[in-house]
Parts: structure tokens; C-alpha cells; sequence
């Protein structure tokens, strides 16, 4: 009968140094021989999957590197902590060096960079934001959510998912759209007849309905090239009136006087 020696001891119950966690007995001299591996008495344990090589304990806040992304705090001791997370979490953006940051405050539902505008390198999306052009393109910039009016020369503007230039950028609650040029302060829409004061001036509309109806401009109409004095004392000589207004026609009597 022929007896088979076994020269390397690698697969016995019993190992001298370390034995592989949930191997099929497999001893090897150090748990460092090994990527992956760590030590826990005389076991080899395996790394959490998180983790790019090396770790020094259980869970995916002992990895030595991240496989992916990794989220810093602070432990109740004061300590510093490192975690390694496949994703970041919510309102997180991975950064250059894969760690997660915090979005903007005025962020919402999350970003992808460190930017407050609704762009490829900041908020995913705002509650309240304002909307500007730069450059030929419209940019959406957050504001605080908790705000409860625009700032002066804008006013509140529901925009949908479907809205150009927001498409895809999944921005479906409000933002501060500018006013007109022509306005002066506030405004109720985009028109020059959504202004609640004219920079330049003021043409009144012929309604009888709303007199108080008017359209900003920058220039008066040739029928209505006269300046009179504005209801508002504040306003001046900004109101294009025609040659039939009783303002100007008192002014042509003076003059004739």
C-alpha cells in the first residue's frame, strides 16, 4: 500500500500561525500575506467589501483606503471618523478625491458639485431660486428656502420639469425670474406691463376698464412724445402723454400766454 506525504502543510484543522475565516481550513503564516485580510486572534477575517485592499478591523470605517466614495464625521469622543460608502449620502457630492461633501444649504434633492446653481456642478434642484442669463444661457441660482419674497427686480415664477433651459434638471417648484428692463423695483411678470414703476416711461393704456393700466418704455411714441408729471410725486415728468392731454394743453396755453 502506497502512503501519499503531504509536504506543505496548507489544509489541516489545526493551523500553527493564522487560519483564513470561512476557508476550507487554509493556513497561511500572516494575515498581511494576503490582500484583504485582517487579523482577529489567530484568524485571518476578511475586509469589508468597501474597502480598496487593507483594513485594520471589522466594517467599512476600518478600511486603510475606499474602494469607491468615503464620508468623514466626527465620533462621540471627538475623534475623527472615516467611512467608505459605495454611494455618498443624501445632499453629499463626491468630491475630487472620492470623499463625500456637503451640498449647498440651498440645495434640493441633492447636487453633484459644490455649486448653488442648478448646473452639472451644483444643485440638482431648488425650492426657490432665481433666474438670471449669463453669457446667452439662463442660470437658475438657489436661494433660501425659507425666503418668502424675491429680491427687488425679480418676481415669483412657477417653472415645471419640461421648462427650457431647466429640462432635465428636475427644478419643479418656484424661482425669482427678472423683471423687465424697463421696470423699475418690482414687478408682477416678465412684461413691460408687469411693472409696478417705469425706469424711463410710462404710456398709459386706453382702457376703460383699468385705467391705471400702463406699459413701460424707454422712449415715448411719436403720438405721445410729451412728458407730464406722474400721479406718483416720486416719478417726475416721466408719463408720455399726446398733445391732446389736459397737462400738456394747460402747457400750451402758458406758453401762449
Amino acid at each position: 500500500m502506497k502512503v501519499k506525504y503531504v509536504t506543505r502543510a496548507v489544509q489541516m484543522m489545526d493551523c500553527r500561525k493564522f487560519k483564513i475565516d470561512n476557508s476550507s481550513n487554509i493556513c497561511i503564516n500572516d494575515c498581511i500575506q494576503l490582500p484583504g485580510l485582517y487579523e482577529v486572534g489567530h484568524l485571518c477575517k476578511v475586509c469589508d467589501e468597501e474597502c480598496e485592499s487593507t483594513c485594520s478591523g471589522l466594517g467599512p470605517e476600518n478600511c486603510h483606503k475606499c474602494k469607491h466614495n468615503a464620508v468623514t464625521g466626527t465620533k462621540k469622543d471627538g475623534n475623527m471618523i472615516t467611512k467608505c460608502l459605495k454611494e455618498c449620502p443624501e445632499m453629499f457630492y463626491p468630491d475630487h478625491d472620492r470623499i463625500c461633501q456637503k451640498c449647498h444649504d440651498f440645495c434640493d434633492d441633492g447636487c453633484s458639485g459644490p455649486s448653488d446653481t442648478v448646473t452639472d456642478d451644483g444643485c440638482k434642484s431648488c425650492k426657490i431660486g432665481i433666474e438670471g442669463v449669463r453669457y446667452g444661457e439662463s442660470k437658475i441660482t438657489c436661494m433660501d428656502p425659507n425666503e418668502e419674497s424675491c429680491p427687488v427686480g425679480f418676481y415669483r415664477h412657477t417653472v415645471s420639469r419640461i421648462n427650457d433651459p431647466l429640462t432635465g434638471k428636475m427644478l419643479q417648484n418656484q424661482i425669482c425670474q427678472q423683471c423687465h428692463e424697463q421696470c423699475r423695483g418690482s414687478c408682477f411678470g416678465p412684461l413691460a406691463s408687469d411693472c409696478k414703476a417705469c425706469l424711463s416711461f410710462k404710456v398709459y393704456w386706453e382702457d376703460t376698464y383699468n385705467p391705471h393700466r400702463f406699459n413701460c418704455t424707454k422712449t415715448c411714441p411719436e403720438d405721445k412724445k410729451y412728458h407730464v408729471a406722474s400721479d406718483d410725486p416720486y416719478e417726475g415728468l416721466i408719463v408720455c402723454a399726446s398733445a391732446s392731454h389736459p397737462k400738456v394743453q394747460t402747457r400750451f396755453k402758458a406758453d401762449k400766454a
